[in-house]
């Protein structure tokens, strides 16, 4: 906008050094600034603002600029060489910055992907995802699950280490089974890593029913359920 101001600075001091200027030229009062504006310039030189009062705006700019150098008279063109000049600058930094703006608006367009919108949407079920894992694991913590199904006398205790993970000891024919588990949905997968009798065991995966709050699992196709006490 300096570069702007530049070309009317020089029409204003011609005025000052030339008094007939006045008499030859209209004058109209800006509404904002109340500067003097001869009555060929359709906007103020000291602020910007019209005739109307109302602030030019860029994408009008390059058009009022173009209209005010055309009213200026041959004799002024000619006494104000240098000052053409610089209003033919600020006419090509407007096309530029008119040219600029909309090659940004162009990059933000190309850069709206819809698929981000998804992508927040499938962020917020994760949460909700993890907070359901995490009371799970908050409601099997320190707690034993029993089953004697088909008269087999078996146990279940949980101790959680994470939000979502921790340790399960099974306990069956006297025996206690060591398994790290961890949570996902509301599965238990728990992977076997050592006995306290020297026998080993297989990966299980057990399922908690909320709504029931007990633990349950299937052996060769059969359920079998572990109550707490």
């Amino acid at each position: 906008m300096n570069d702007i101001i530049v070309g009317y600075s020089n029409n204003k001091h011609e005025k000052d050094e030339n008094p007939n200027a006045s008499k030859e030229n209209k004058i109209w009062t800006c509404k904002n600034c109340k500067e003097e504006v001869e009555d060929n310039f359709d906007f103020c030189w000291n602020c910007n603002y019209d005739k109307n009062g109302s602030l030019l705006t860029w994408q009008n700019q390059s058009l009022s600029l173009d209209k005010n150098l055309q009213s200026i008279n041959p004799s002024e063109k000619n006494k104000n060489g240098w000052g053409i000049i610089q209003w033919g600058l600020a006419i090509l930094i407007g096309i530029i910055l008119i040219a600029y703006y909309e090659d940004n608006y162009s990059n933000v367009n190309s850069n709206y992907n819809p698929s981000s919108i998804s992508s927040n949407s499938t962020s917020t079920n994760d949460i909700l995802q993890d907070a359901k894992e995490t009371q799970i694991n908050k409601k099997i913590s320190n707690r034993t699950f029993y089953s004697n199904e088909n008269g087999l006398s078996t146990k279940i205790h949980f101790e959680s280490g994470t939000d979502i993970s921790g340790v399960m000891i099974l306990t069956q024919m006297n025996c206690e089974f060591g398994y790290s588990y961890l949570i996902e949905g509301n599965r238990i997968n728990s992977e076997f890593y050592k006995s306290a009798c020297g026998r080993n065991s297989s990966n299980k995966t057990l399922y908690y029913d909320e709504q029931a709050d007990n633990i349950y699992t299937y052996i060769n196709g059969q359920k079998f359920t572990f109550s707490p006490n």
